[in-house]
Protein backbone atom coordinates (compact mmCIF):
# COMPACT_ATOMS: atom_id res chain seq x y z
CA UNK A 1 0.00 0.00 0.00
CA UNK A 2 1.08 3.74 -0.75
CA UNK A 3 0.21 6.36 1.80
CA UNK A 4 0.48 10.06 0.66
CA UNK A 5 1.10 11.48 -2.74
CA UNK A 6 2.10 9.46 -5.69
CA UNK A 7 4.65 11.43 -7.75
CA UNK A 8 5.78 9.94 -11.18
CA UNK A 9 7.93 11.48 -13.70
CA UNK A 10 6.25 10.11 -16.79
CA UNK A 11 2.50 8.81 -17.25
CA UNK A 12 0.66 6.58 -15.02
CA UNK A 13 -1.20 3.83 -16.96
CA UNK A 14 -3.55 1.48 -15.05
CA UNK A 15 -3.20 -2.71 -16.42
CA UNK A 16 -6.77 -3.58 -15.16
CA UNK A 17 -10.76 -2.64 -15.17
CA UNK A 18 -12.08 -0.80 -11.85
CA UNK A 19 -14.77 -2.36 -9.70
CA UNK A 20 -18.24 -1.01 -8.71
CA UNK A 21 -16.95 -1.53 -5.29
CA UNK A 22 -13.77 1.16 -5.42
CA UNK A 23 -13.93 4.38 -3.37
CA UNK A 24 -11.78 6.17 -6.02
CA UNK A 25 -9.84 3.92 -9.12
CA UNK A 26 -8.42 4.61 -12.30
CA UNK A 27 -8.57 1.68 -14.53
CA UNK A 28 -8.20 0.70 -18.60
CA UNK A 29 -9.83 -1.97 -21.07
CA UNK A 30 -8.90 -2.33 -24.14
CA UNK A 31 -12.50 -1.50 -25.02
CA UNK A 32 -13.64 1.12 -22.57
CA UNK A 33 -10.36 3.18 -22.51
CA UNK A 34 -9.52 5.03 -19.63
CA UNK A 35 -12.01 4.08 -16.47
CA UNK A 36 -12.73 6.38 -13.49
CA UNK A 37 -14.92 5.18 -10.72
CA UNK A 38 -15.94 6.33 -7.58
CA UNK A 39 -18.09 6.06 -4.81
CA UNK A 40 -19.05 9.05 -2.29
CA UNK A 41 -21.99 10.22 -0.26
CA UNK A 42 -23.32 13.14 -3.18
CA UNK A 43 -20.93 12.30 -6.30
CA UNK A 44 -19.06 9.38 -7.51
CA UNK A 45 -16.82 11.48 -9.51
CA UNK A 46 -16.52 15.22 -9.27
CA UNK A 47 -13.87 16.69 -11.82
CA UNK A 48 -12.71 20.38 -10.27
CA UNK A 49 -10.78 23.35 -11.38
CA UNK A 50 -7.44 24.79 -9.66
CA UNK A 51 -10.05 27.25 -7.28
CA UNK A 52 -11.28 23.66 -6.03
CA UNK A 53 -14.58 24.18 -7.57
CA UNK A 54 -16.44 21.66 -9.09
CA UNK A 55 -17.11 21.47 -12.91
CA UNK A 56 -18.49 18.33 -13.73
CA UNK A 57 -20.08 15.83 -11.09
CA UNK A 58 -21.29 12.63 -11.65
CA UNK A 59 -23.97 11.92 -8.72
CA UNK A 60 -23.72 8.85 -6.71
CA UNK A 61 -25.39 5.83 -7.93
CA UNK A 62 -26.71 7.23 -11.44
CA UNK A 63 -25.74 8.04 -14.97
CA UNK A 64 -26.71 11.85 -14.51
CA UNK A 65 -23.74 14.57 -15.51
CA UNK A 66 -24.31 17.94 -13.51
CA UNK A 67 -22.62 20.90 -15.36
CA UNK A 68 -21.62 23.87 -13.13
CA UNK A 69 -21.14 26.41 -15.74
CA UNK A 70 -21.46 26.78 -19.30
CA UNK A 71 -21.51 24.47 -22.33
CA UNK A 72 -19.84 25.43 -25.35
CA UNK A 73 -20.05 23.18 -28.23
CA UNK A 74 -17.41 23.92 -30.78
CA UNK A 75 -19.21 21.37 -33.41
CA UNK A 76 -22.71 20.47 -33.80
CA UNK A 77 -24.83 19.23 -31.17
CA UNK A 78 -26.63 16.82 -31.79
CA UNK A 79 -30.30 15.65 -30.20
CA UNK A 80 -34.05 16.07 -30.61
CA UNK A 81 -35.87 19.62 -30.37
CA UNK A 82 -34.59 23.04 -31.10
CA UNK A 83 -30.79 23.93 -31.30
CA UNK A 84 -29.66 27.18 -30.11
CA UNK A 85 -27.35 28.67 -32.61
CA UNK A 86 -26.76 32.04 -32.41
CA UNK A 87 -27.93 35.20 -30.35
CA UNK A 88 -27.67 38.80 -32.38
CA UNK A 89 -27.90 42.16 -29.66
CA UNK A 90 -28.32 45.49 -31.25
CA UNK A 91 -25.61 47.26 -30.31
CA UNK A 92 -24.43 50.72 -32.26
CA UNK A 93 -28.54 51.32 -33.24
CA UNK A 94 -27.43 49.08 -36.55
CA UNK A 95 -30.40 49.22 -39.42
CA UNK A 96 -30.43 45.54 -39.90
CA UNK A 97 -30.16 42.47 -37.45
CA UNK A 98 -28.75 39.18 -40.09
CA UNK A 99 -27.85 35.75 -40.05
CA UNK A 100 -25.52 33.95 -42.93
CA UNK A 101 -24.43 30.59 -42.89
CA UNK A 102 -28.08 28.97 -43.14
CA UNK A 103 -28.10 25.55 -44.75
CA UNK A 104 -28.84 22.06 -44.65
CA UNK A 105 -27.94 21.42 -41.35
CA UNK A 106 -31.43 21.90 -40.39
CA UNK A 107 -34.83 21.89 -42.48
CA UNK A 108 -36.34 24.49 -40.03
CA UNK A 109 -34.84 27.34 -38.95
CA UNK A 110 -36.51 29.55 -36.30
CA UNK A 111 -35.78 33.29 -35.04
CA UNK A 112 -37.16 34.67 -31.27
CA UNK A 113 -37.45 38.21 -31.64
CA UNK A 114 -37.46 40.27 -28.65
CA UNK A 115 -37.15 43.93 -27.57
CA UNK A 116 -37.45 44.84 -31.52
CA UNK A 117 -37.59 49.26 -31.49
CA UNK A 118 -37.42 51.69 -34.24
CA UNK A 119 -34.81 54.32 -33.57
CA UNK A 120 -37.59 56.39 -36.01
CA UNK A 121 -41.15 56.38 -34.38
CA UNK A 122 -43.90 55.10 -36.42
CA UNK A 123 -41.83 51.85 -38.92
CA UNK A 124 -42.81 49.27 -40.42
CA UNK A 125 -41.05 45.76 -39.52
CA UNK A 126 -39.89 44.14 -42.32
CA UNK A 127 -37.55 40.85 -43.76
CA UNK A 128 -35.81 39.92 -46.73
CA UNK A 129 -33.55 36.81 -47.71
CA UNK A 130 -30.06 36.18 -49.64
CA UNK A 131 -28.70 34.03 -51.81
CA UNK A 132 -25.55 35.19 -51.93
CA UNK A 133 -24.57 34.24 -48.02
CA UNK A 134 -25.81 37.72 -47.35
CA UNK A 135 -23.41 40.01 -49.65
CA UNK A 136 -26.72 41.32 -51.12
CA UNK A 137 -30.52 40.74 -50.20
CA UNK A 138 -33.24 40.60 -52.43
CA UNK A 139 -35.12 43.63 -52.33
CA UNK A 140 -36.90 43.42 -56.11
CA UNK A 141 -41.01 42.86 -56.21
CA UNK A 142 -40.75 39.33 -56.30
CA UNK A 143 -42.29 38.32 -52.89
CA UNK A 144 -45.70 36.98 -51.99
CA UNK A 145 -47.32 37.74 -48.77
CA UNK A 146 -50.23 36.69 -47.20
CA UNK A 147 -50.64 38.71 -43.65
CA UNK A 148 -53.98 38.52 -40.91
CA UNK A 149 -54.30 41.09 -38.60
CA UNK A 150 -55.58 39.63 -35.18
CA UNK A 151 -59.22 41.05 -34.75
CA UNK A 152 -60.09 42.03 -38.43
CA UNK A 153 -61.34 39.68 -40.64
CA UNK A 154 -59.90 40.81 -44.14
CA UNK A 155 -56.27 39.91 -45.09
CA UNK A 156 -54.01 41.12 -47.32
CA UNK A 157 -52.85 38.61 -50.18
CA UNK A 158 -50.08 40.87 -52.24
CA UNK A 159 -47.86 39.74 -55.10
CA UNK A 160 -45.01 41.48 -56.01
CA UNK A 161 -43.56 43.07 -52.76
CA UNK A 162 -40.31 44.28 -52.22
CA UNK A 163 -40.26 42.32 -48.88
CA UNK A 164 -41.06 38.96 -47.43
CA UNK A 165 -42.25 40.54 -44.63
CA UNK A 166 -43.96 43.59 -43.60
CA UNK A 167 -45.81 44.32 -40.66
CA UNK A 168 -49.73 45.26 -41.32
CA UNK A 169 -49.19 47.94 -38.96
CA UNK A 170 -46.44 50.64 -37.87
CA UNK A 171 -44.62 50.08 -34.71
CA UNK A 172 -43.92 52.19 -32.10
CA UNK A 173 -40.40 53.78 -30.61
CA UNK A 174 -40.82 54.38 -27.38
CA UNK A 175 -39.06 52.36 -24.37
CA UNK A 176 -43.05 50.30 -23.61
CA UNK A 177 -43.44 50.15 -27.76
CA UNK A 178 -41.68 48.23 -31.03
CA UNK A 179 -42.25 44.49 -31.57
CA UNK A 180 -41.12 40.50 -30.75
CA UNK A 181 -42.73 37.71 -32.13
CA UNK A 182 -41.49 34.21 -33.52
CA UNK A 183 -40.57 33.33 -37.44
CA UNK A 184 -39.96 30.06 -39.14
CA UNK A 185 -37.86 29.31 -42.13
CA UNK A 186 -38.61 25.74 -44.52
CA UNK A 187 -35.89 23.96 -46.26
CA UNK A 188 -34.44 27.33 -46.75
CA UNK A 189 -30.82 25.03 -48.73
CA UNK A 190 -33.77 23.22 -51.04
CA UNK A 191 -33.47 25.47 -54.12
CA UNK A 192 -36.24 22.99 -56.16
CA UNK A 193 -38.75 25.19 -53.90
CA UNK A 194 -39.37 28.62 -53.02
CA UNK A 195 -37.95 30.04 -50.10
CA UNK A 196 -41.00 30.30 -47.39
CA UNK A 197 -41.48 31.44 -44.21
CA UNK A 198 -44.10 31.53 -41.26
CA UNK A 199 -44.28 33.69 -38.15
CA UNK A 200 -46.38 35.60 -36.03
CA UNK A 201 -45.25 39.63 -34.93
CA UNK A 202 -46.85 41.18 -32.50
CA UNK A 203 -46.29 44.77 -30.27
CA UNK A 204 -47.39 48.56 -29.84
CA UNK A 205 -47.70 51.20 -32.48
CA UNK A 206 -46.80 54.53 -31.47
CA UNK A 207 -50.50 55.33 -30.31
CA UNK A 208 -49.83 52.57 -27.73
CA UNK A 209 -52.27 50.33 -29.74
CA UNK A 210 -52.23 46.66 -30.04
CA UNK A 211 -51.15 44.99 -33.39
CA UNK A 212 -50.88 41.31 -33.94
CA UNK A 213 -49.79 40.21 -37.41
CA UNK A 214 -50.09 35.92 -38.37
CA UNK A 215 -48.17 36.21 -42.05
CA UNK A 216 -46.85 33.55 -44.77
CA UNK A 217 -43.99 34.87 -47.06
CA UNK A 218 -42.37 33.44 -50.06
CA UNK A 219 -39.63 34.57 -52.52
CA UNK A 220 -41.69 33.82 -56.61
CA UNK A 221 -39.14 32.27 -57.74
CA UNK A 222 -37.37 28.67 -56.32
CA UNK A 223 -33.94 28.79 -54.54
CA UNK A 224 -31.51 28.11 -52.20
CA UNK A 225 -31.55 31.09 -49.47
CA UNK A 226 -28.71 31.28 -46.97
CA UNK A 227 -28.87 34.33 -45.15
CA UNK A 228 -32.05 36.88 -43.70
CA UNK A 229 -32.40 40.19 -42.80
CA UNK A 230 -34.33 42.07 -40.17
CA UNK A 231 -35.30 45.68 -40.46
CA UNK A 232 -37.63 48.59 -40.18
CA UNK A 233 -38.68 50.27 -43.12
CA UNK A 234 -36.75 53.77 -41.86
CA UNK A 235 -34.08 54.43 -39.41
CA UNK A 236 -32.10 51.98 -37.00
CA UNK A 237 -32.63 49.77 -34.45
CA UNK A 238 -32.85 50.54 -30.77
CA UNK A 239 -29.69 49.43 -28.98
CA UNK A 240 -30.62 45.93 -26.81
CA UNK A 241 -33.31 44.12 -28.33
CA UNK A 242 -32.18 40.85 -29.74
CA UNK A 243 -32.84 37.88 -32.22
CA UNK A 244 -32.14 34.45 -31.69
CA UNK A 245 -32.16 31.44 -34.37
CA UNK A 246 -32.11 27.71 -33.09
CA UNK A 247 -32.37 25.07 -35.92
CA UNK A 248 -34.75 22.21 -35.57
CA UNK A 249 -32.77 18.98 -35.28
CA UNK A 250 -33.24 16.06 -37.57
CA UNK A 251 -31.93 13.13 -35.33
Amino acid sequence: AVTGNVTATGTVEPAGDTAAGDNAAIGYTAGEGLILTGQGSTNDITVKNDADAAVISVPTGTTNVTIAGDLTVSGTAKGFGWIFLERVTASGTPSTIEFNDIDNTYDRYMFAIEDMIPATDNQNFNIRISTDNGSTFISSSTYSLLRQRLGVTANLDETDQATMYSSYQAFGGQASEGCAGTVYLYSPANSARNPLIQGHVFGLTASDGLSSTEFIGMHQTAAAMDAIQFYFTSGNIVDGGHITMYGLSKS
